[in-house]
């Protein structure tokens, strides 16, 4: 995670709500609100034709892309947690493409018919447009945050935190792969005098 950056992190870049929270943080809160409103539209649609004789293009469609767009949710959480760049871009274009569809969704259903039911899923999918909305102008941020963002020389450079903590002294890592990675160099580093001293021994002999 990026807690320490965030609290060295003293611009006003990566702010929103009126600079009241760091993007990051925004994205975190978002990733709940994303995870209800994913499963509120897909079985509130479900349930509004559960009666029907057979589901039509109109209801299967909605049903599918959210579908898709739940199989996909975890990116987010994911990508955010270990400071994965492919995975927040992939949150990212997934919010703008359920953003683009709840739009396009909208205008589709505020043509048909005005039944009640017809009003109703149009203001879910207005809102839903809305959160989402919210949440791809939230998450561009968080992206470029993450693409852009200083994180220290020891983590930087990953030899750097090797020798570092071979000395014993304490090396923050911010995600997986630069953790694995720092583990694997500090283990070289700590086999580099062991094989000077056989080096040694050798040319002696």
């Amino acid at each position: 995670m990026c807690l320490p950056e965030l609290g060295e992190d003293d611009s006003d870049e990566y702010d929103v709500c009126c600079g009241a929270l760091h993007s990051y943080v925004a994205s975190v809160f978002f990733c709940v609100i994303d995870f209800w409103s994913t499963c509120s539209m897909f079985f509130l649609i479900a349930f509004f034709h559960y009666h029907d004789d057979s589901l039509t293009w109109p209801v299967v469609v909605p049903l599918f892309v959210l579908y898709i767009s739940f199989l996909s949710y975890l990116s987010g959480p994911v990508g955010l947690y270990v400071g994965h760049r492919l995975l927040i871009a992939l949150y990212y274009y997934r919010i703008a493409v359920i953003f683009l569809f709840a739009l396009a969704w909208l205008v589709i259903n505020s043509n048909e018919r005005k039944t009640t039911l017809d009003i109703v899923l149009t203001t879910l999918w207005f809102l839903t447009a809305f959160t989402y909305f919210f949440g791809w102008y939230v998450h561009r941020r968080t992206y470029k945050f993450f693409s852009t963002r200083w994180v220290g020389y020891d983590d930087g450079d990953l030899v750097f935190a090797a020798k570092l903590r071979a000395q014993g002294l304490p090396v923050i890592t911010y995600n997986i792969r630069e953790y694995f990675a720092s583990i694997n160099l500090e283990r070289q580093h700590k086999q580099q005098p062991a094989t000077a001293k056989q080096e040694s021994a050798i040319k002696k002999d």
